[in-house]
């Protein structure tokens, strides 16, 4: 309907000022008319017996409409363009608006039977819903017993699960927890005790390594040469007795300070660039060579 409205509205206004894009607005405004027409042909089986004689009328009319807007163009172009005023007020305008009042009824016609069928489809809704309301509470029952036997089968140990691993986070590797418990499910079950070796081996693995850096700063702190560790910031992290003596620092004094406190200039400012250097690089011109240098000593 609305593409032949415009349609007539772009032939009249083109035919009273003469200006091309309502000529090139009226070819657009037909070109969506003709798709929406083709929407229709392949649609028209859905359409009742009303609907398609109005339809075959509609069909017809439109063809007889179609040619009209080239004759009615082409007149205004030449001198003589009050025929084109007639032709569109004797056959275009009354053609289209036929036009566009079978659509109307076309559309009214839709309207009615949707409503009807909303009535239908309302009426078989209802009972659905009946019906619905039944399984409903029926499917709530049967829920309800799958939720116990999910909480009790997959939810607990996977809870249990869960904690352990936040114990395991923390550093804590002791559970009492039942991991083989019969409630739970194979694999479930087998989680719980696969966690609860892990745990046992991480266990053992720290303490193997407590051990390990136990003895190492046992060999570091009664060692005969002052030895310092530093990380690649260059702050220190171990002082051992010799280092203690040698600089005349206590342990708790210097760890965590830059090494640079223990050096004077020139050393003490170019330090940090050197490490720098080496880490970005790997390029040994001080770092990861032997050198010899004098530090600073703490003074009584």
């Amino acid at each position: 309907r609305g593409t032949m409205a415009m349609s007539l509205v772009n032939i009249r206004t083109y035919l009273l000022t003469g200006e091309k894009s309502y000529k090139e607005n009226f070819n657009d405004t037909w070109t969506q008319n003709k798709q929406h027409f083709n929407t229709l042909i392949k649609n028209k089986n859905l359409f009742n017996t009303e609907q398609i004689n109005a339809f075959k009328i509609l069909k017809i009319t439109r063809k007889e409409f179609a040619s009209l807007p080239e004759q009615i163009f082409t007149l205004r172009a030449n001198d003589n363009w009050n025929i084109a005023n007639h032709l569109l007020k004797t056959k275009a305008a009354p053609i289209g608006s036929y036009l566009v009042a079978t659509l109307q009824s076309m559309v009214a016609d839709q309207h009615r039977l949707l409503e009807q069928e909303g009535i239908t489809i309302q009426s078989s809704i209802n009972g659905f819903i009946n019906l619905l309301i039944v399984l409903v509470f029926l499917g709530v029952f049967f829920l309800l017993g799958i939720a116990i036997f999910i909480i009790k089968r997959i939810t607990n140990p996977i809870n249990q699960a869960v904690n352990f691993s936040k114990q395991i986070a923390q550093g804590d590797f002791n559970s009492d927890t039942h991991f083989a418990s019969t409630s739970a499910f194979y694999e479930t079950r087998q989680l719980l005790i696969g966690l609860h070796k892990m745990a046992n081996k991480l266990d053992k693995m720290i303490k193997k390594i407590q051990e390990s850096e136990a003895k190492i700063k046992s060999i570091v702190d009664n060692a005969v040469d002052a030895i310092i560790t530093i990380n690649d910031s260059g702050i220190i992290q171990t002082f051992n007795s010799a280092a203690v003596s040698m600089f005349a620092h206590a342990e708790h004094e210097v760890i965590g300070q830059n090494i640079s406190v223990l050096m004077p200039n020139p050393y003490k400012d170019k330090h940090d660039a050197y490490i720098s250097h080496y880490i970005n690089t790997g390029e040994k011109k001080v770092m990861g060579i032997g050198r010899e240098i004098i530090l600073s000593v703490k003074m009584a």
